[in-house]
Formats: structure tokens, sequence, C-alpha cells
């Protein structure tokens, strides 16, 4: 499995169809391929020391995130999950504060 260049790093888990766009051809994650993934991206996450008011809220939802795996497995888009939402509304709001 090849893993495309110039790929974006999200902000927030990938739910499996779009984790799948990073390789260069369709894939379809067995679940536990995809918990090690949401695991592997909360810890890289949590190493990463925050530099500014965004990267602030990135480590709060940490836990978050976890909490919500299920939405993650079963949500059919991420901007459907309710913490995705909020989590999207607070960081538009540092944004336009320039925080």
């Amino acid at each position: 499995m090849k893993i495309c260049r110039n790929t974006f790093l999200p902000e927030i888990p990938c739910k499996p169809p779009k984790l799948s766009t990073f390789f260069e051809c369709p894939y379809n994650f067995a679940p536990q391929e995809y918990k090690h993934y949401f695991d592997n991206f909360l810890e890289a996450q949590n190493a990463q020391p925050p530099n500014s008011t965004a990267d602030k809220l990135k480590k709060e939802y940490i836990q978050k995130w976890m909490a919500n795996f299920q939405h993650f497995v079963q949500a059919p888009v991420a901007k459907d999950i309710a913490v995705v939402q909020e989590y999207r509304a607070k960081l538009l709001d540092i944004k336009n504060r320039g925080l």
C-alpha cells in the first residue's frame, strides 16, 4: 500500500472512506486497522507541542475524539458527528478572533 504524496494532514480523525483517499488505490479498513489509525492519530496529536490557541484546542479535543470513537465508525461522514461540529465552530471562532 502506497501513501500519496502531498496529502492533507487532518485536524480531526478521518473516517475510513476519507482515509482511503490517502492511498493510491481504494482500501477497505478492517475495524482493528481503523482503531489502530485512530489511536495513533490521537497519540501523534498529543505529542505535538501547542504553539497556538488552535493547537491548544486540538489537544483539548483528544479526549473527546476518544470518547466518540464509535461515532467516527458509525456516522456516514465526520461532519455529521456533533463533537466534530462543535470543534469546527470553536476553531472558526478562534480564527475569526485572530487568536
